[in-house]
């Protein structure tokens, strides 16, 4: 798989008005140094078993959750817990056995990619269906930042990172509790390396 440099992303930071070095620190804080895909071909994954609840809670009246997640405490859990990541391949594990549950809302639950969108954001990264996001995820790091793109047009966010106002940003990207992860102080430190290499 030909891997998206960092000089193919700036090129395209720049045909969106984004300065290189604000949207190369936000794939170094999604997804490190990783590719955007695993050793096995697959994209990089994390699954979200408070989501999955959520969705099946909402949308599957005919499911006894106390059962679930009883039954499967890896995958089906009321609230995020940090402790039921696995990493790497073992996430597309914990995706598989929740897709023996509804596919739709497992693949809803899993952040894709190297800038890791959640699945349930499928609309706003331009797809017709959370499928259709999951087969575009899956043919290219290219593909996987012109997702995320329309993601960040699409959820008002695409403004704050152009100014580089890191915590409107993280808010809107990482959620409510950014600042207690330092979010946004990472995507500022991120900011400034690049600077070096992308001044502009």
């Amino acid at each position: 798989m030909e891997r998206l440099t960092d000089a193919r992303i700036a090129e395209i930071a720049r045909d969106n008005g984004i300065h290189p070095a604000a949207l190369l620190a936000v794939k170094l804080v999604e997804s490190g140094t990783k590719s955007g895909f695993l050793s096995s071909g697959r994209p990089q994954i994390l699954f979200e078993g408070h989501v999955f609840y959520k969705y099946l809670k909402a949308n599957v009246k005919s499911l006894n959750m106390t059962q679930l997640c009883a039954q499967f405490p890896n995958i089906i859990y009321p609230k995020w817990d940090i402790s039921k990541y696995l990493g790497g391949e073992k996430e597309w594990t914990r995706l598989e056995k929740a897709r023996e549950i509804n596919v739709k809302y497992a693949n809803y639950a899993a952040s894709w990619g190297m800038f890791q969108v959640m699945g349930f954001n499928y609309r706003k990264c331009g797809c017709e269906s959370v499928g259709e996001m999951v087969k575009r995820m899956e043919e290219s790091q290219e593909q996987q930042l012109l997702l995320t793109l329309n993601f960040l047009k699409n959820s008002g966010l695409i403004e704050p990172l152009k100014k580089r106002q890191w915590a409107t940003f993280a808010n809107g990207y990482n959620g409510a509790g950014y600042a207690q992860n330092k979010y946004h102080l990472k995507l500022q430190a991120a900011y400034n390396n690049y600077l070096k290499t992308f001044p502009a």
